[in-house]
Parts: structure tokens; C-alpha cells; sequence
């Protein structure tokens, strides 16, 4: 053997082992890529079934005699209302499962400060709830740690709104109202299991055509 293919042979030799730790960069990091996908998959899975635990709704409501409520077939609240109306519903939340979750903002759908409709959130928990530019929606942050198998309740007082329009008409509030909750920094909205609706015959200033004085 020739002294320039020993070299060339030593040479070879020393390269391998970089060369193949370069070949197997690529499948470390495809390997990492995989797992962490995989970690996420789960850890939003655990969250998920952490909220699909709980469970919002109207448990209670009073309007005195502001307002008449009558209970439909399928629970939800058909409200009429009066000029005096001031109903105030209370809103359980209910955390089913074992695992704590966060309860953030409470949303009262058509029911904010720039509202159009007839209704208007005088207060949600005690506090007079702000709105949103581009929505008409009364918006409130409750901001409480609901611990697993228990329950949160907080009230929201409506009162008629003069300046809205909804003569002749029925509103429903679907899910009403929608309470964003959170469980290992994952956030989901969660609509109320029942509706309600609100029957208005007033002829309010909001509802009457310019033209027509």
C-alpha cells in the first residue's frame, strides 16, 4: 500500500463520524418537531375536556312586577316587557369536573351602552359594564378561579332601554349570556344551555321614522 492511500484512507476514516452526526441533525429535529406537536395535541385535549366540564346558565330570575316571565317548552324565558321593566337574572356557572377553571368576561349580547335594542345591562356582578366599538354588546370582567366541582353565580339587572327600537317584535338572545372561561392557557367562549327572548309592543322615540315625526 502506497503512502498517499494510507492518508487518504486515515483521512476517510476521521470524517465519518462528523459526517453521519450531520446526517442525523435533521431526524434529531424532526424527532423534537413530532414531540412537541404531540404535547401540544395533548395538552389542549386535557384542557379541552377540562372545559367541556362546565356548564352556564340562568338559574334564577325576578322582575317583580316590571315585567311578566312565562317559561317555554324548552326552558328558555320569554320576557314582556313594560316601561318599568328592571329584571335581574342570575347566572350560574357550574364547574362539573375536577380540574380548576378560569372565569373571565361575562358578554350580554345587544345589551351595551350603544345598544340599539330595547334592553339595556344596567349592571353585571354589581358593576355597570362597559361596551365595545364594534359591537352593541354589554361587556363585564368577572375574573374568578372556579375550583373543580363547584359553583360561581353572579346577576345581571336589565332594564328597558327608550331610546332602542323593537316595537311588535320578539328579540332572542341565543346562549344568553356567553362567559369566556380558560383552563391551562386555553380560552373558549361558552353560551348559556337556555335562550331568552323579550317580547316588546312599546312604540319607543327609537323606533319612530324621522319623516314621521
Amino acid at each position: 500500500m502506497s503512502p498517499t492511500s494510507t492518508i487518504s484512507e486515515s483521512m476517510e476514516t476521521t470524517r465519518s463520524p462528523a459526517t453521519h452526526g450531520r446526517r442525523r441533525r435533521p431526524l434529531m429535529w424532526v424527532g423534537v418537531a413530532v414531540a412537541a406537536v404531540v404535547i401540544t395535541l395533548v395538552w389542549r385535549g386535557f384542557a379541552g375536556h377540562t372545559l367541556d366540564q362546565v356548564v352556564v346558565g340562568v338559574t334564577g330570575h325576578d322582575c317583580r312586577d316590571t315585567a311578566k316571565v312565562r317559561e317555554r317548552a324548552d326552558t328558555s324565558l320569554l320576557v314582556r316587557t313594560s316601561e318599568e321593566m328592571r329584571c335581574t337574572f342570575t347566572v350560574t356557572v357550574a364547574n362539573h369536573g375536577g380540574r380548576p377553571v378560569h372565569v373571565g368576561e361575562v358578554r350580554a349580547a345587544a345589551m351595551g351602552p350603544e345598544t340599539g335594542s330595547v334592553l339595556l345591562a344596567e349592571s353585571i356582578d354589581g358593576s355597570a359594564p362597559h361596551g365595545e366599538l364594534a359591537t352593541v354588546d354589554a361587556l363585564h370582567a368577572l375574573d374568578r378561579e372556579l375550583a373543580g366541582d363547584s359553583t360561581t353565580t353572579f346577576d345581571i339587572v336589565v332594564v328597558f332601554h327608550p331610546e332602542g327600537c323593537n316595537d311588535s317584535g320578539t328579540l332572542t338572545l341565543f346562549g344568553f349570556p356567553q362567559v369566556e372561561l380558560s383552563a391551562l392557557a386555553v380560552h373558549r367562549t361558552v353560551d348559556a344551555s337556555e335562550d331568552l327572548a323579550f317580547r316588546n309592543t312599546i312604540r319607543t322615540p327609537g323606533c319612530r321614522h324621522p319623516n314621521r315625526g
